[in-house]
């Protein structure tokens, strides 16, 4: 319990000291006479502010374990994103050796073929001067 003035009573409920006069004598509130002047007797308020603020740290400790599995969990998820990136760099890698494999492949096929069309064409010189000397 507490003991204001009606001035500081008027002044925390935002409304005249007549107001408060007016309460205090329909006995609305309580109050006391000392020394000639009437004090509000109040109730320490304290308590709903200490329940008030348990509750506020409740929901702020609920919230920091909520955020500390949401970060767990976006953290899964970046470790599995940065593996998945590692992993296509790395088939892009054997893509790229592959790939210039295959066109060393084909270089080689190449002058294969033109060589083997090389000889085709003078085997058929040799066939004709053959068969025009023949006849």
């Amino acid at each position: 319990m507490k003991l204001i003035t009606i001035k500081e009573y008027a002044k925390i409920e935002d409304i005249s000291t007549q107001a408060v006069h007016k309460r205090v004598d329909k006995k609305l509130i309580k109050s006391c006479q000392l020394d000639e002047l009437t004090y509000i007797i109040i109730k320490d308020e304290q308590p709903q502010k200490i329940k008030d603020l348990q509750q506020k740290i409740k929901l702020l400790n609920s919230n920091i374990k909520t955020l500390r599995l949401e970060s767990k969990t976006v953290e899964r998820q970046n470790n599995y994103v940065d593996k998945l990136e590692n992993r296509v760099e790395h088939l892009e890698n054997k893509i790229e050796i592959e790939k210039e494999r295959l066109e060393n492949k084909i270089d080689i096929l190449m002058k294969n073929l033109h060589n083997s069309t090389e000889k085709k064409e003078e085997l058929y010189e040799k066939v004709i001067n053959t068969v025009m000397i023949g006849k």
